[in-house]
């Protein structure tokens, strides 16, 4: 720690200097350079962007003028149309995370369930009391 702060006071005048640097810098930038206007780039991606919202808009208009004829529900041929379709069939789930990994043999943090009836600090009181034929506890 020591030998960083004399680095510091040996190059003191460098620091002073790059700071005034960055200063300098970032005042011609902000103030000073002048805008030398849009990338071409830009330009042609604003062009691109125009094309897509018009052929977006011609788009959605032909979507509008869409009319869909209603009269074929009505049709006594499609009123007897019987439908086929099968239930999908109910699976159990397997695990509850089904990215965890089981690995053959391991003992599932789900699988183990601990059943303390008594605290095991009275558990111990109970059976003393018990070897010893004391009821008083305390």
């Amino acid at each position: 720690m020591e030998s960083l702060r004399n680095l510091i006071k040996k190059n003191q005048g460098a620091v002073i200097g790059l700071v005034v640097l960055a200063g300098l810098f970032i005042v011609y930038n902000t103030f000073i350079k002048k805008d030398e206007g849009p990338d071409l780039v830009n330009e042609s991606q604003g062009i691109r962007n125009l094309e897509l919202g018009r052929e977006i808009i011609l788009t959605l208009n032909r979507l509008k003028t869409i009319q869909i004829d209603t009269g074929i529900l009505e049709d006594p041929r499609f009123q007897k149309l019987q439908d086929y379709s099968q239930p999908l069939p109910q699976y159990s789930i397997s695990k509850q995370n089904p990215f965890e990994v089981e690995i053959p043999g391991s003992i599932s943090s789900q699988s183990v369930e601990i059943e303390i009836e008594q605290p095991l600090v009275e558990q111990a009181t109970t059976e003393t009391q018990e070897d010893t034929g004391d009821t008083n506890t305390n």
